[in-house]
């Protein structure tokens, strides 16, 4: 009798970790597909921004575009920084260890600076001059200069907000790649 009943409970308790994995899988999976349907219409803003109609350059295009996004983010993500800015209590930070965060930040964002420059001269390959330093210039103002730019907008200098008025989410140049 014993048995029966544990192995009935052995029973529920592995149906009820399969449909949690399955409830958890699912869930994944939505995230998954929303974040390739984002960016999925980011790149299809960026062809009609660009006037990019041709199926072989919007490959080209879309291909350099996802290597320097992820060459960008490889360059300001590194495992010392990453673990070094969870690990710290910025009200109880060491002056040393201010300046050490500051120091992995800046190399960050020379090494970003670097791949931007090396992913401008790739572009002009695919874009004019001009359409890959817009692209370039942008990206270092952060996501609200972006948005400024894909809603037609965006001052020179400082990225604006939605349509380039200074409203809209604003973030740090050079923290990693065009997310929206």
């Amino acid at each position: 009798m014993k048995k029966i009943i544990l192995l009935a409970l052995a029973v529920f308790v592995t149906m009820g970790i399969q449909a949690q994995d399955t409830k958890e899988s699912k869930k994944s999976s939505k995230k998954n597909k929303t974040e390739e349907l984002s960016a999925e219409r980011q790149m299809e803003m960026l062809f009609q921004m660009f006037e990019i109609e041709d199926p072989e350059t919007q490959t080209k295009f879309s291909s350099l575009y996802n290597e320097w996004q992820t060459a960008r983010d490889a360059a300001m993500k590194t495992d010392a920084q990453t673990s070094t800015n969870d690990k710290i209590d910025y009200k109880k930070m060491t002056e040393a260890q201010a300046e050490a965060i500051l120091a992995q930040h800046f190399d960050g964002q020379l090494k970003q600076a670097e791949v931007d420059k090396d992913y401008y001269m790739k572009f002009k390959e695919v874009l004019t001059t001009t359409q890959a330093a817009r692209l370039i210039i942008q990206a270092r103002n952060g996501v609200g200069g972006f948005m400024g730019m894909m809603m037609g907008g965006g001052r020179s200098g400082r990225g604006g907000g939605m349509g380039g008025f200074g409203g809209g989410m604003m973030m740090m140049g050079g923290m990693g790649g065009m997310m929206f």
